[in-house]
């Protein structure tokens, strides 16, 4: 019986480190895929996807400013922080060239719908942290319809154009447009059935509301060489 218990003990206490294992593993901070700038734990982007963002990053060696685009989406943060994390991955993954430190890292968590961008510090002064709010906020839509590829793939072309001195400019979403015409054919049907009212109909009398009728490569491992990263960028949610 004491041996049967001492056997229980074991097996308990191996499982339960088996477990601890498993969640400490989720919750690390993974090293950077060998051929790619993009670590997708969530698989929610396709392979044309990716495929695009890398060869971006093998093309931007072509350029003067050489931006580094990273992009790390997990299913949740767990216990984590949110900055701290997106942090210690740009950090880790040493996203941006040694020579031009313009490194950003795109991070998504799927289950915590939570999104930042950090920013590395030379690029913070043409991708500020209000551009970088814009830019995730941007994003909002086309990540509530899941839609990650679309999302990400528009905010990669927003990141490209700051780099290159564009303001990013807030996208305004089709609902809210909707409604706001809708708002204006209502105001505009009251003013003419007030003209009507007042005025006694187009024709009536001058003294009420009138309308003048004058018109006046796969292989590429993302070209990451060290970008200083101090905390710049911004963080939302959808």
């Amino acid at each position: 019986m004491l041996k049967l218990k001492k056997r229980l003990l074991i097996a308990i206490t191996l499982l339960c480190s088996f477990f601890l294992l498993v969640a400490c593993s989720e919750n690390k901070i993974a090293d950077k895929p060998t051929n790619s700038a993009v670590y997708d734990q969530a698989k929610v982007l396709s392979k044309e996807t990716i495929q695009k963002i890398d060869n971006l990053n093998k093309e931007s060696d072509n350029t003067d400013k050489k931006l580094k685009i990273g992009v790390y989406i997990i299913k949740d943060l767990g216990d984590k922080d949110l900055e701290s994390t997106t942090l210690e991955i740009a950090r880790k993954w040493k996203i941006g060239d040694k020579e031009t430190n313009n490194g950003v890292l795109l991070f998504l968590a799927i289950n915590d719908k939570k999104s930042r961008l950090e920013v590395s510090d030379n690029l913070t002064t043409r991708l500020t942290d209000i551009q970088s709010k814009t830019i995730l906020e941007n994003m909002k839509p086309k990540l509530r319809n899941k839609d990650y590829d679309g999302a990400v793939l528009d905010a990669i072309k927003n990141i490209t154009d700051a780099n290159n001195g564009k303001t990013i400019k807030e996208t305004k979403d089709e609902t809210t447009g909707m409604v706001i015409i809708f708002v204006i054919v209502v105001l505009i049907g009251i003013v003419i059935l007030l003209v009507i009212d007042v005025g006694g109909g187009f024709g009536g009398d001058s003294d009420g509301f009138w309308f003048s009728s004058d018109g006046s490569d796969s292989s590429f491992d993302g070209g990451f060489s060290g970008g200083g990263f101090s905390g710049g960028g911004a963080s939302s949610g959808w």
